[in-house]
């Protein structure tokens, strides 16, 4: 009796176990383990759905198509919170509030942020963060081109990172 012969439900039973060592030799964290059996679940199934006797056995087949997936899914879940949720908890009580201040009162809170920061890296900061303006703006105000200014904000984050650590 072949693989594709048997329930899906034996299969899960007979590689379940497999989908947990996977997962334990990926670091995943605990809260996480139970949504990445899940996709385990979901990559074994399409292992035994697509599954070729002629290429392979299937425990191999099932086992890099299992860990393949979760690899997969890890990356994308990091890609997306590097993109969207690099808020780190506890910063909302470092950063000042700002909503009824002054320019020039902003300016003096954030003293200590960018008193290492060069001319260039403080215009962008006061430009685009206190006055809300947009990259070609500031460029155009200041006669350089916006991959400049882009540069500027790179270097000015790094260095305002740096002075938080």
């Amino acid at each position: 009796m072949g693989i594709k012969d048997r329930e899906f439900s034996m299969i899960v039973e007979q590689y379940g176990l497999v989908i947990y060592k996977i997962i334990q030799t990926l670091h995943v964290r605990e809260e996480d383990i139970e949504e990445m059996y899940q996709e385990g679940l979901v990559a074994l199934w399409y292992a035994w759905k697509g599954y070729e006797e002629s290429k392979a056995t299937f425990s191999t087949y099932a086992y890099w198509t299992v860990r393949g997936m979760l690899i997969n899914l890890i990356k994308k879940d990091r890609r997306f919170y590097d993109t969207h949720c690099s808020w780190k908890p506890g910063l909302e009580e470092v950063i000042p509030d700002h909503s009824n201040k002054t320019i020039h009162e902003q300016l003096r809170d954030l003293e200590c942020y960018i008193k290492n920061l060069t001319e260039n890296q403080k215009r962008w900061l006061i430009e685009f963060i206190l006055k809300g303006k947009k990259l070609e703006e500031i460029a155009e105000e200041y006669g350089t081109t916006v991959a400049a200014v882009k540069s500027w904000r790179r270097s000015a984050i790094k260095t305002i990172k740096l002075n938080l650590q």
